[in-house]
């Protein structure tokens, strides 16, 4: 599903359907296995700007974020209706972005330490406005680029 370098902790991410692996940089071998962290299929993991947390995503549209170090579950966040089909973290004012198959594009400020993600903006639109408006459907990778 995906790969990351973690420097933080020297180690190799991958992020598998049911489970998040580490593996260690110098070595190659399996350091751990983080498992149970979402009830539902993990479709999507990115880590913070300081590589000390993930966040998931599952085909449910359920978000959260976890330790890294131990796996410990840190905040949810709203979920989408649909899977999400990506997230962007914007390190610098610590946003999460977040798009879904349900059309909706959703930005949480994750500086707060509350268990929940505060939601700053879901600008829900009605399809037929969109179509009426030729409003081309946006991705968290057009925002990512165009900053």
């Amino acid at each position: 599903m995906a790969v990351f370098f973690n420097k933080e902790f020297f180690v190799f991410i991958t992020v598998h359907a049911t489970c998040i692996k580490l593996w260690d940089a110098h070595n190659g071998k399996l350091c751990t296995v983080l498992r149970d962290l979402t009830k539902n299929e993990i479709v999507k993991g990115i880590m913070d700007h300081r590589q000390r947390k993930i966040f998931l995503a599952d085909s449910a549209g359920k978000i959260s974020s976890y330790n890294l170090n131990n796996g410990a579950k840190m905040k949810k966040f709203a979920k989408h209706e649909e899977e999400v089909s990506d997230m962007v973290y914007f390190g610098e004012k610590k946003f999460l972005i977040t798009c879904g198959w349900d059309g909706q594009l959703k930005i949480f400020d994750d500086n707060k330490t509350d268990r929940e993600g505060q939601l700053m903006f879901n600008p829900k639109q009605d399809v037929d406005e969109v179509k009426k408006d030729n409003i081309k459907p946006l991705n968290c990778l057009d925002l990512y680029k165009s900053t």
